[in-house]
């Protein structure tokens, strides 16, 4: 319908109900985890860069973020 011109469709109004408020929260989340990553960029390159060894880095990085994996 869309395609065919006719906006003001009753099924048209509908999608964008649905639509708009699904986008804005996968844009709110996907803006979250990019802050998330770029902040824990920085503590990791800080931690790497201030640290005399790998131990004195990764308590570093669990002291901010908690237990790691590696």
């Amino acid at each position: 319908m869309l395609s065919g011109g006719i906006i003001a469709d009753s099924k048209i109004s509908e999608a964008f109900i649905v639509m708009l408020p699904l986008t804005v929260i996968a844009l709110w989340w996907a803006t979250r985890v990019y802050r998330k990553a770029e902040i824990l960029k920085v503590h990791v390159s800080y931690a790497k860069f201030s640290a005399r060894t790998y131990g004195e880095a990764k308590e570093y990085i669990e002291e901010y973020f908690g237990k790691t994996n590696g």
